[in-house]
């Protein structure tokens, strides 16, 4: 697992937007969670962009609904695709705040 998360660190997207206008944008500091959280580092993965559980539970939950077909399933996904974007939207403007447009 090492390597991969290696593998990961070294093959980094850059972020469009942020090349494009210089801007960060609400998904920025996404691939780093992901790779803390790869890694085991849970809280770590939490502070660097806090919408990452909520969006890996929402296509859980979407790969989920169109294998078993859940009743309730597609109220279930717009309850959890709204509350991943109130994360990143609290998110993006807590970072501005406290950071400025470039944050880390």
């Amino acid at each position: 697992m090492e390597v991969f998360i290696h593998w990961l660190e070294q093959h980094l997207l850059e972020c469009p937007f942020r090349s494009q206008f210089g801007v960060s944008c609400p998904g920025c500091g996404f691939q780093r969670s992901l790779i803390l959280l790869l890694g085991g580092n849970i809280w770590g993965s939490i502070v660097r962009f806090p919408a990452l559980l909520p969006f890996l539970s929402t296509w859980l939950l979407l790969i989920s609904h169109l294998i078993f077909r859940f009743r309730h399933g597609a109220k279930m996904l717009m309850w959890f695709f709204g509350t991943t974007a109130l994360v990143m939207m609290i998110n993006f403007i807590v970072r501005i705040i406290l950071f400025g447009v470039n944050y880390p």
